[in-house]
């Protein structure tokens, strides 16, 4: 997620756009965490998130996301500068070549995008904490796994892994300042984020025991930058809490699939009628009626 989160969950602003139609099953796609993590919401946010997949990719938050991404690791995306809008038939034809050549996902940025991207990316290589991980020898980059769960078809495509070693996770962020970045990422749930990552490298590298747990602990990096400038990088490391974490996490939401997957019943937050309740009136007037202000003649 290219967007930071803030204490009151306010992190899925990209969940816009049509309702899924009544007869997508999301048993149809693979598993992954963009849509998964979605139950910290609802079972309906889930689904509606399964079936957007990255059609949500042309947000200016998304391509600013997925361009730092792209040149920071070196994968494909193209700078636009033949006008300054998006529209028309320029644009229209530049969209189409870019798609034919390099595909759909590949992000598409204009020049100050691009510049700001660069100098993103400049930032991450030159930090002497954060290079060594994102950019070391073996490490690899937006690398795709697929695999299964309790028989589930799952798919992720972890930012920089050295397999059976460590994994990475690139955020951009307003702000890296650890006391706030940390409270938000947990509230964006990046600590089963990682986790769920953790599950597809064990997989791919033989660290899964047979009842399906990571056997053997590798650490997980948090790589954060902020994205004005001086572009500040701060690279975290979950420990055993965020790990405890963030397992429970995905374990949780994994039942809530299960569950709605197996009834076919994808509900909201509640599936009764819900209690509206209040504080001590007293305590509260103060907060739902202003309090009145002195005129000017009372001065």
């Amino acid at each position: 997620m290219p967007t930071e989160p803030d204490e009151n969950g306010e992190f899925f602003d990209d969940l816009d756009g049509d309702p899924a139609p009544a007869e997508f099953d999301p048993r149809s796609v693979p598993v992954r965490w963009s849509w998964l993590s979605r139950f910290s919401l609802s079972a309906a946010h889930a689904r509606h998130a399964a079936n957007r997949g990255n059609d949500d990719a042309g947000s200016l938050a998304m391509r600013l996301g997925t361009g730092v991404h792209a040149v920071t690791f070196g994968q494909p995306f193209a700078v636009y500068t033949e006008t300054k809008t998006r529209r028309g038939k320029v644009w229209d034809e530049f969209q189409h070549e870019h798609v034919r050549r390099l595909g759909p996902h590949a992000p598409i940025l204009n020049e100050r995008e691009y510049a700001h991207a660069k100098a993103m990316a400049d930032a991450l290589h030159a930090d002497p904490i954060a290079a060594p991980i994102l950019f070391g020898e073996g490490v690899e980059h937006e690398k795709l796994i697929e695999w299964e769960r309790d028989g589930r078809r799952c798919r992720s495509r972890l930012d920089a892994v050295l397999p059976g070693c460590w994994i990475a996770d690139l955020k951009t962020c307003r702000t890296a300042q650890p006391a706030r970045f940390v409270r938000a990422a947990t509230w964006a749930g990046y600590p089963g984020q990682l986790c769920f990552y953790d599950e597809a490298d064990a997989y791919h590298t033989g660290r899964l025991g047979p009842d399906g747990r990571v056997e053997h602990e590798i650490p997980l990096y948090i790589v954060a930058i902020e994205s004005t400038p001086p572009y500040v990088v701060v690279t975290y490391q979950l420990d055993e809490f965020a790990i405890e974490l963030g397992r429970r996490t995905v374990g949780a939401h994994w039942s809530e699939l299960r569950v709605a997957e197996s009834s076919g019943y994808w509900g909201g937050y509640v599936s009764t009628v819900a209690t509206f309740t209040a504080d001590d009136p007293d305590e509260t007037m103060g907060l739902a009626v202003p309090r009145e202000r002195p005129s000017k003649d009372a001065a």
